[in-house]
């Protein structure tokens, strides 16, 4: 399989106040062609991190160690106005607040428009495209919805211009930051929808950042579970949600109500914080919340290692081998 994406020893900092902050650590991921990959973890994770580095768009503060290629691209290899030029071109985004993504005092016919500038073709076939990628993100009255302004239309409606605005450049990555944050369930699941039914739009690979384990389970074909700025597991979908290896993972699993099968006026958690960047524990970063903790947990950090089609940093996963 083509991989569009690959995260080779990728790791991010941000400069301090008194020391540089670790972000992320020693990711190695790959997205291959036609496959949407599910990025899940808690705030705090690194998620964010590493898209923005993704997108080239961390703060000028920030340094990132390792290689991002996109088609072959070294992302930081190249220079700043290259990867500019890639922007809204070979990687476009759909983000988490739609209105903040859409100019309000612009129209939507003009914005899409504008956003295919890069492309080729005169303005009428621009404004055509536009046209046939909002009616099929499902939106009726397409060109009503053209003379339009942002804040004339709903939540949902503005998230699925976003959508269709990303869509319209055909790129080779799309990456979703959350887009179903601030939606209501029904609109969520509509939307979730439309990305599984424009994913052949997305000539190369889609990464979907969320904390619902629930929607990369009804999206996703693979998913890579981040905590406190590290993988600590990755595989296909169907693997990691029948299957989970780590405990964080199976953690998360216990928290999607859909999962609950008591009735219960209390919803799950996970017991305990994640750990500041500046502040890791010793040894496993998940060690002072698992439930399957053991003296060598708290003392020696675990690699990433394989387990069946998955990749997983536990200790249980060694300590299984062995006993078998």
């Amino acid at each position: 399989m083509e991989d569009v994406v690959k995260i080779e020893n990728v790791s991010i900092t941000y400069a301090g106040d008194k020391e540089p902050v670790p972000a992320v650590r020693d990711i190695d991921l790959a997205v291959g062609r036609e496959r949407i990959l599910g990025l899940v973890g808690e705030s705090g994770s690194g998620k964010s991190s590493l898209v923005g580095a993704m997108l080239s768009l961390l703060p000028a503060s920030s340094r990132i160690d390792g290689h991002i290629l996109i088609d072959g691209a070294d992302l930081y290899g190249l220079t700043p106005k290259e990867r500019r030029a890639m922007r809204g071109r070979t990687v476009a985004t759909v983000s988490q607040d739609p209105f903040t993504a859409l100019n309000p005092v612009v129209s939507i016919g003009r914005q899409l428009l504008e956003f295919q500038h890069r492309l080729a073709g005169s303005r009428r076939e621009k404004l055509e495209n536009a046209k046939k990628m909002l009616e099929q993100v499902g939106i009726a009255d397409a060109d009503v919805r053209m003379k339009q302004y942002p804040h004339q239309l709903s939540g949902g409606l503005r998230q699925r211009v976003a959508i269709a605005a990303a869509l319209l450049v055909r790129p080779r990555l799309l990456i979703a930051d959350e887009p179903t944050t601030a939606l209501d369930a029904t609109t969520e699941a509509e939307v979730i929808e439309i990305i599984r039914d424009m994913r052949g739009a997305v000539d190369g690979s889609i990464v979907f950042v969320t904390h619902d384990m629930g929607v990369v389970s009804r999206l996703c074909d693979d998913v890579a579970v981040m905590y406190a700025g590290e993988l600590v597991e990755s595989g296909p979908v169907a693997e990691v949600m029948e299957r989970p290896r780590h405990p964080y993972t199976a953690a998360l699993l216990a928290c999607d109500p859909s999962r609950i099968k008591t009735t219960s006026g209390d919803l799950p958690t996970i017991p305990g914080t994640v750990p500041k960047p500046t502040d890791l524990p010793p040894g496993c970063i998940f060690s002072p919340r698992c439930p399957k903790v053991f003296a060598r947990c708290r003392r020696e950090a675990p690699a990433l290692t394989a387990a069946g089609p998955s990749r997983v940093a536990c200790h249980l996963i060694e300590e299984a081998d062995a006993a078998a």
